[in-house]
C-alpha cells in the first residue's frame, strides 16, 4: 500500500495516496515508518500544518535512526513557527541519517541567514 500511494503522490492525486499511506498504517508493522512519513510529506504539501507534523513525530517516535525526510518536513515546519533551534537540531539529525541530504544543507545555510 505504501509502494501506491507513494505512486499516486507523484501523480498529484493526493487523496488517493492519502488513502493508500492510511491503509498502509493499518497493515503494517508497528516499526514501520515510511507511511507516516508520507502522509506528513502530503500534509504539508496541502498546507496541513498540525497533521503533518503529528505524522512527522509519529515517524521519529518509531524509529529516530532512519530516513531524514521526516526530520526536513518537521524542521520547514519549525522554521515558519520560528523555531530555528528545534528546526537545526532536526535538520543535523537529517544529515546524521543522511549525510548526503543537500535539502538539510541548504535549510541549516538559510537558518542562519536569519539570524
Amino acid at each position: 500500500m505504501n509502494g501506491l500511494a507513494v505512486t499516486e503522490y507523484n501523480l498529484g492525486n493526493l487523496s488517493v495516496s492519502e488513502q493508500n499511506y492510511k491503509s498502509a498504517i493499518k497493515q503494517g508493522l508497528p516499526s514501520y515508518t515510511c507511511p507516516y512519513e508520507g502522509l506528513g510529506m502530503l500534509y504539508l504539501k496541502q498546507g496541513k500544518t498540525k497533521e503533518a507534523e503529528e505524522s512527522f513525530k509519529k515517524a521519529i517516535q518509531i524509529n529516530p535512526d532512519i530516513e531524514y525526510k521526516k526530520y526536513n518536513g518537521l524542521a520547514k515546519i519549525y522554521i515558519k513557527q520560528g523555531k530555528l533551534k528545534e528546526a537545526k537540531e532536526l535538520l543535523k539529525k537529517s544529515i546524521q541519517n543522511y549525510p548526503y541530504d543537500s535539502e538539510a544543507k541548504q535549510l541549516l545555510i538559510n537558518i542562519e541567514v536569519k539570524k
